[in-house]
């Protein structure tokens, strides 16, 4: 079972929304666009779960 421990849902949606407009209004293919999306978010994203799987892990 996961528990989202970092409680970054809110602002991590809020993130998305800022890159994906920005990918979208820069970019006439949305195909480019999700792959540019897809690339800016990926890392963070990845972070952000990484620790939240750190946080919610039973201790010793």
């Amino acid at each position: 079972m996961l528990f989202v421990a970092a409680a970054q849902g809110a602002s991590m949606a809020a993130e998305d929304a800022v890159a994906l407009a920005a990918a979208l209004g820069g970019h006439d293919d949305p195909e480019v666009a999700f792959a540019v999306y897809e690339q800016r978010r990926r890392a963070e994203t990845e972070e952000t779960v990484a620790a939240s799987a750190r946080l919610s892990s039973p201790g010793p």
